[in-house]
Formats: structure tokens, C-alpha cells, sequence
């Protein structure tokens, strides 16, 4: 991981520990302040409990980013390709998400503001028991989608282009397309217990 300071950093910086196989391990409640990190390989980065604040990060390619119950605030993440981004039970307020293709990504019962997700694609996108405030998806795409126990308060899905949907219940305070209703239509017929039937 390469790291060049935005400005001078006001918070002290963990290094980190390289583990066998290639592995890096981040030492749980790293803080980083005014720095943009890279990483370019292979190998999987656990980070839990950490901060990030104005911090912009660049990843080409990760097998696994693990950084649950973590905080991040006013921070620009530039992702590519990656397996597996962990980032349930955190904070993430006043963030950008720029080009992730990631296979399975969750947010469960994280709480996210003030967000945009911005020409990202997932293969399984996880915000379950999650709250959702002021997040907008632009030119995106999602195979599965699972807004089960989702809390939304002004959540823009108009972006989003999503196959399959659990949880439609979780959609409540969030805005959708003409289309995107008529094909949540037999979801919400059943949420709402309406039989639909062509027989007379």
C-alpha cells in the first residue's frame, strides 16, 4: 500500500504488517487524516475499526477488503475490481464510491449519508438492517439486491439498475423509476397480500 500525503497528516499512521502468502493486515483502529492511500495487487487488507478522514483511496485490484465497524468521513474511494468490500457496522458520511466492480459488497447496519455510488457494479449489494440517508446511485448495476430491515430517508435508486430484490419493505423513503416499480410490482402486490390472477 502506498500512501502520499494530501496535507501534512495531523494523526499518526499505522504500518502495515506484511503476513504470509501475501496477506496484509492492518492493525485494528488505524486512523488516517489528510493522506491518499494506493494499493495494486492481490491481497487482502482487514482494517477493522478504522478511521478515515479526507482520505481519497485507490485500489486496481483486491481480492478482499475487510473494514468493518470503521468510520469515514469526507473521502473519495476510487475502486475497481474487488472480490469481497466488508464495510458493515461503520460510518460512512460524505462519501464517494467511483468505478467498483465488486462481487459481494455490505453495508449491513451501517449507517450511510450524504453518499454517492457513482458507475459501481455488483454482483450482491448488502444493505440490510442498514439506514440510508441522502444516498444516490448513478449509472450503477446490481444483480442481487438486499434492502431486508433497510432504514431509507431520501435513498435515489433512479441509477440503479437491479435483477433480483429482497426486501422490498426497505424501500420505503426511496425513490424510484416508472420502470423500476412495474418490476417490483409482484413484490409489492404481495407485500401488501393482492392475488393476482388472469382467471375470471
Amino acid at each position: 500500500m502506498k500512501r502520499t500525503p494530501l496535507a501534512a497528516p495531523r494523526s499518526p499512521v499505522l504500518d502495515l504488517e506484511v503476513m504470509a502468502a501475501g496477506r496484509l493486515v492492518e492493525e485494528p483502529g488505524a486512523d488516517y487524516e489528510d493522506v491518499r492511500l494506493e494499493v495494486d495487487g492481490s491481497e487482502s487488507i482487514s482494517m477493522a475499526g478504522a478511521r478515515f478522514r479526507n482520505v481519497q483511496l485507490v485500489i486496481d485490484r483486491l481480492i478482499e477488503w475487510n473494514s468493518p465497524n470503521s468510520t469515514f468521513r469526507n473521502c473519495e474511494l476510487d475502486l475497481q475490481r474487488l472480490g469481497v468490500l466488508n464495510l458493515a457496522k461503520s460510518g460512512i458520511d460524505v462519501v464517494r464510491f467511483q468505478g467498483l466492480r465488486c462481487g459481494y459488497a455490505s453495508f449491513d447496519s451501517s449507517s450511510v449519508s450524504d453518499v454517492v455510488f457513482e458507475n459501481c457494479h455488483f454482483e450482491t449489494l448488502d444493505m440490510s438492517s442498514a439506514k440510508f440517508t441522502r444516498v444516490r446511485f448513478e449509472s450503477s448495476v446490481v444483480r442481487d439486491l438486499d434492502t431486508r430491515g433497510l432504514t431509507a430517508d431520501s435513498l435515489d435508486l433512479r441509477g440503479l439498475d437491479f435483477a433480483e430484490l429482497r426486501g422490498v419493505e426497505g424501500l420505503r423513503g426511496a425513490t424510484l423509476t416508472d420502470g423500476q416499480v412495474v418490476q417490483l410490482a409482484p413484490l409489492l402486490a404481495t407485500m401488501v397480500g393482492i392475488v393476482v390472477s388472469e382467471e375470471l
